[in-house]
């Protein structure tokens, strides 16, 4: 009984195709849902709206600016970071309602992805870093409470504003079991000392004075007197003044030579081994620079076109900046250098930025060479060197001689029958073989655009910031600054007998340009 011809057909068609089929949908899955926010940063590491919002806070238009965090333009972004441009840019511009529900918010975010940071991160080996969730590092965190403080406290909310204080003392708590390290004391040393004027300027004494007890410990803070009560006539203004903006990450593009081996264990993403065998090699790339001759002997001959990031330190606009009093002129010194904490955090991350790129790369390749693969094999399935006889021909277009007891009818329809079915088989094997091949060369192209690295960050905090104290006569007082040469009114302080008042200057560019 003979098997119906569309029987052996069914299958080299359904195979591929079906194959074909899930790859792409789960191509345009792992693609799709993330390229909209990894392609929107430019080479300097900043996003259309960022240079938006950047210039407009340099030109002091700070009503602009916060409309604009507010518009479409950033609805595409992670909602955290959302929250923190509003946060800020509400404090900016007054709108000091929006700013203490913002900074709630993104308070709320962070602590929720603090205890889920590490869900994501197999499918970050798959695409990029922008499946992840954004999570603001150590130093970025401590700022949703300073400046939950300051809107409070600007709002003459003087509860919630020690509340945000208490917060803020907390995180900097945290943030200080990792040592006392000197890239980020000076910064906690600063936000300590701010905390405590906030306890101060809200009748809390006892608070403030442990702050400025752990301020002290950390960083000499520049001050113009003590921190004891003024007497009856006299009131004290703590005058917090921020500087420039805060460093971010930038894209790197790198070729790394890995030896066939480590490309191998790369390439099956075998889990802790394959991790393991990515976080050496970023430590051996680490000696690179300090030994140039590192990878001599090593066999190195396979490369890996990388797409990470690297961290560009901000700047401080201002030369010189001085606060001046009917007394004195005290200059601004001193403070902490926002940048250089932030960029401590984003180092402790590179080996696993470095080891996820690392193995990103290593899919890419292997998909390319699967790819090859499978176009090399186009129009050889179902050949082998004896098939022509087999088939009854004689490789020189003639018919070979055979014996068949069948009779004639039946051999020449099974015949015909089988080189037809045999024929249509490997058309369909070929096709299906280009088809498959084309995906994953399109699927492979399409991850090389989006493996693009995380640039992500809170980038409108402050380069630095500093604060100076000053001990002026009791009523409404302008407090006058001299920056680059230039007289400025900083702001309005009512300054009350034996009391504090906290006023807050941001110093975006040099005033003088």
């Amino acid at each position: 009984m003979r098997t119906p011809m569309r029987t052996p057909m069914r299958t080299p068609m359904r195979t591929p195709m079906r194959t074909i089929s899930r790859l792409l949908l789960a191509g345009s899955i792992l693609l799709t849902g993330c390229a909209h926010a990894a392609l929107q940063y430019g080479r300097d590491g900043l996003a259309p709206v960022d240079r938006v919002l950047r210039a407009n806070l340099a030109a002091g238009q700070y009503g602009s600016a916060y409309e604009t965090s507010l518009g479409t333009e950033v609805r595409t972004r992670d909602r955290l970071l959302r929250a923190l441009s509003v946060g800020t840019l509400g404090f900016y511009a007054n709108r000091t309602d929006s700013s203490v529900w913002a900074l709630d918010r993104a308070w709320s975010l962070t602590e929720d992805r603090w205890t889920k940071r590490v869900s994501a991160a197999a499918a970050s080996v798959v695409v990029n870093d922008y499946v992840l969730p954004y999570t603001p590092g150590r130093t970025e965190r401590l700022f949703i409470p300073y400046y939950g403080a300051l809107s409070w406290l600007a709002r003459g909310d003087g509860d919630d504003a020690a509340v945000e204080a208490r917060r803020l003392v907390q995180a900097l708590g945290i943030a200080g079991d990792g040592g006392d390290d000197a890239a980020d004391g000076n910064v906690r040393g600063v936000l300590h000392y701010v905390a405590g004027a906030v306890f101060e300027a809200t009748g809390n004494r006892d608070a403030a004075d442990v702050a400025y007890r752990n301020a002290q410990r950390l960083v000499q803070v520049a001050v113009a007197r003590d921190t004891t009560v003024a007497d009856s006539l006299l009131g004290d203004v703590v005058v917090v003044v921020e500087r420039g903006f805060v460093g971010h990450p930038v894209p790197r593009d790198e070729t790394v030579w890995v030896s066939r081996g480590e490309a191998g264990v790369l390439r099956a993403h075998d889990g802790d081994n394959s991790d393991r065998t990515a976080r050496g090699i970023g430590m051996r790339e680490g000696t690179r620079g300090l030994a140039p001759g590192y990878a001599r002997g090593l066999g190195m001959e396979v490369g890996l076109s990388l797409n990470w990031a690297e961290f560009r330190d901000g700047r401080d606009p201002v030369r010189s900046f001085a606060l001046v009093t009917p007394e004195a002129s005290q200059e601004v010194a001193g403070g902490g250098n926002v940048t250089q904490a932030v960029r401590a955090d984003f180092q402790r991350g590179q080996p696993a930025r470095f080891a996820r790129a690392l193995l990103r790369a290593a899919t890419r390749a292997t998909l390319h060479k699967a790819a090859g693969d499978q176009l090399a094999k186009v129009g050889t399935d179902g050949r082998d060197p004896d098939g022509d006889a087999r088939r009854g021909h004689n490789g020189r277009g003639g018919t070979a001689d055979r014996v068949d007891l069948t009779p004639a009818r039946t051999t020449t329809s099974d015949a015909t029958g089988g080189d037809a079915t045999d024929d249509k088989m490997r058309t369909a094997g070929a096709v299906g073989r280009a088809l498959l091949g084309l995906s994953m060369f399109a699927l492979a192209a399409a991850s090389d655009v989006y493996d693009v690295p995380d640039l992500r960050s809170w980038n409108l905090l402050p380069h630095d910031v500093r604060v100076v104290r000053l001990r002026l006569p009791a009523g409404v007082q302008d407090v006058h600054a001299v920056i680059d040469g230039q007289s400025v009114i900083i702001g309005r302080a009512d300054v009350r007998r034996g009391q504090v008042r906290v006023l807050t200057y941001r110093a975006f560019s040099n005033v003088s340009q």
